[in-house]
């Protein structure tokens, strides 16, 4: 049975594995750093917030149809739906392919447009994982399919937390699989962070982005990377461990040293 308390942050961590990465991304998470207040806004609606993200990249896939480049030309009608905005044929490619935070953030954003479609994917991708069990990206979109289920389920209600559990197991396998894999990790401290404070898991989700930092220094520097940084600084620094804050943004910024964000981070919190 579940409370009223648990359906609160299942709630609020509904939106876990499809935002956030790259230009995309910094709109959809809080602001980490203001002058004023030190706490991160409330979210968005996140299904709203699913819907704008799905409409702009429906527009940047259009624009690659009217672009083609040098040497290529137009396969289809440019006012035609692109076969990738199919969620439900993205299974495959997830099998075959690294499921990067990108692919994660497509994903959920197209299954947000396509709701009936999540049960038919759910299947899919459970039929993919019967034959490839080991394959660690099918189980994180696996995880993705289920966070998306958990946030559009109308109305709102106790399943919630049944559907929540699915995809947390679904990440964890994931991680189970392949130990560094970034975006499993990052979808679940993504959704311990974006609890709310009263519930208790902010210790947590700093303890999960604090292991994928010495996970993704281990790793290629990428782009999506500095989004760990700003949280984890964000994290400590609304928990009023200014120092710390500091140290993980100084890291941050030896590795992408040309990054706007992380140093106006520093920056305002040196006006501390």
């Amino acid at each position: 049975m579940h409370t009223t308390k648990q359906t609160l942050l299942l709630l609020a961590m509904a939106l876990l594995a499809g935002l956030g990465g790259g230009v995309l991304a910094r709109q959809l998470d809080p602001a980490p750093v203001r002058a004023a207040p030190t706490r991160v806004a409330p979210p968005p609606a996140w299904d709203v917030v699913a819907m704008e993200l799905a409409e702009k990249i429906e527009t940047l896939e259009k624009r690659v149809t009217r672009e083609p480049g040098p040497s290529s030309k137009p396969t289809r009608a440019p006012d035609s739906k692109p076969p990738s905005a199919s969620a439900s044929a993205s299974v495959e490619e997830f099998a075959t392919q690294p499921y990067t935070r990108a692919r994660s953030q497509r994903f959920f954003a197209r299954l947000g447009k396509q709701r009936d479609a999540i049960a038919s994917t759910i299947e899919q991708l459970q039929a993919a994982i019967a034959k490839d069990p080991t394959n660690p990206h099918l189980h994180a979109a696996l995880g993705t399919a289920y966070s998306a289920k958990t946030a559009f389920m109308t109305p709102p209600g106790p399943e919630q937390g049944t559907v929540w559990a699915q995809a947390e197991r679904a990440f964890a396998e994931a991680i189970r699989l392949d130990p560094e894999h970034w975006e499993a990790h990052y979808s679940l401290a993504f959704g311990d962070s974006m609890a709310p404070e009263f519930v208790g898991l902010r210790p947590r989700a700093i303890e999960r982005f604090e292991t994928l930092m010495k996970i993704q220094e281990r790793q290629p520097a990428h782009a999506d990377h500095v989004l760990v940084y700003m949280r984890l600084g964000t994290l400590h620094k609304d928990a009023g461990n200014t120092k710390r804050a500091r140290a993980i943004w100084e890291r941050g910024v030896d590795r992408f040293p040309e990054d706007e964000q992380l140093a106006r981070a520093l920056a305002l919190l040196g006006e501390d």
